[in-house]
């Protein structure tokens, strides 16, 4: 037998590889032997496996065969993750490709095409655990969406809800309009972009709603005009000698048609500026602040990411003054043409 003069991994690594496989010998059945199990970390099945998952997948290995070899039922679960966003704007852009609106799909239809992804290009991951030589039980393989590993998913979830542990209800978070779904704050990148600030004239009222003709309507400057419709409610701290004598006092919400003179509430907070305003229903730290006080936010956008063209008030429904196709088509001239407009500024 002639010894090669170098080694050649993908002959030795074949070889060896298969043979493992044919023998079984990572396949683990529970028996009298104390149980030592790991779940792989799934990678997502959108992609391929890196740097990060070979460095985590060898000490993994070494901490499965080293337990194999010290007497323990060892059993290593291999699996993929759904990678649900990445996957399904894969999947969307191949139904486009072939002139299907994933719209006009029913879910269990749509799932039929994910699953069809799925196994097309999902088995890459596979190849490359196999090629590392990673002692795991391919009799185990999981995906994340699995009906039963689904099923069980929800039903902890359900018995969570229910044991007072998590909670559900109305929350601020990430929104991608376009695949329409939630995003995590690992998923969202941050970009800075040059803006312009709106500078918006807010008419004050009496309590009562007849006009108060002896105040200047209050200047607030915004980024995101589209976001008025929500109003309900505008801060001015009382220090400030620009805004004496405004407590208990109402403000006119522009943009609305029809809505209630005594829609947006004057708040007294030391901590403010009128110029800053409260975009409760868009800004974080402004919505932990106005969800204190025990009120409601206004839905004024889309899922897709538009400017709806009515909402809710007090149990009626109100159309805005301005449809807004894009929310960032909000232009000076239309805010000036109902005379609402200030001026606008450029930011550096």
């Amino acid at each position: 037998m002639e010894l090669s003069k170098n080694y050649i991994p993908v002959e030795t690594e074949e070889k060896w590889n298969a043979h493992w496989l044919q023998q079984r010998y990572f396949n683990s059945q529970p028996d009298g032997r104390p149980p030592f199990t790991v779940v792989i970390p799934p990678p997502n099945v959108t992609g391929v496996l890196h740097m990060g998952h070979v460095l985590n997948g060898t000490v993994q290995d070494i901490l499965v065969r080293k337990a194999r070899m010290s007497g323990y039922n060892a059993c290593w679960v291999p699996g993929s993750d759904h990678a649900s966003i990445a996957t399904e704007a894969r999947v969307v852009k191949m139904l486009k490709d072939k002139g299907i609106d994933k719209n006009q799909l029913t879910r269990p239809e749509f799932m039929k095409y994910a699953y069809e992804w799925k196994d097309k290009y999902g088995g890459i991951i596979y190849s490359q655990i196999r090629r590392l030589g990673c002692s795991v039980d391919w009799d185990r393989v999981a995906f994340t969406m699995d009906p039963d590993y689904y099923a069980s998913v929800i039903r902890i979830f359900i018995d969570l809800y229910k044991d007072g542990l998590i909670y559900r209800g109305a929350r601020m978070i990430n929104w991608d309009p376009q695949a329409k779904t939630a995003l995590s704050d690992e998923e969202v990148e941050y970009r800075e972009e040059q803006g312009t600030l709106y500078y918006v004239q807010y008419k004050i009222v009496n309590a009562d709603g007849t006009p108060d003709t002896g105040t200047k309507p209050l200047v607030i400057a915004t980024q995101r005009p589209e976001t008025i419709m929500g109003d309900t409610a505008i801060c001015v701290n009382p220090t400030d000698e620009r805004y004496q004598g405004l407590a208990g006092k109402f403000a006119v919400v522009p943009l609305v048609n029809g809505i209630p003179s005594l829609a947006n509430r004057l708040i007294v907070d030391t901590g403010t500026d009128v110029n800053s305003g409260r975009d409760i229903a868009f800004d974080a730290a402004d919505n932990i602040y106005y969800v204190s006080s025990g009120q409601a936010a206004y839905r004024v956008l889309s899922p897709g990411g538009t400017t709806l063209a009515s909402t809710s008030w007090d149990g009626s429904s109100y159309a805005f003054a301005l449809s807004v196709p894009e929310p960032t088509s909000l232009s000076l001239l239309g805010l000036g043409a109902l005379g609402l407009a200030a001026r606008r500024r450029r930011m550096a």
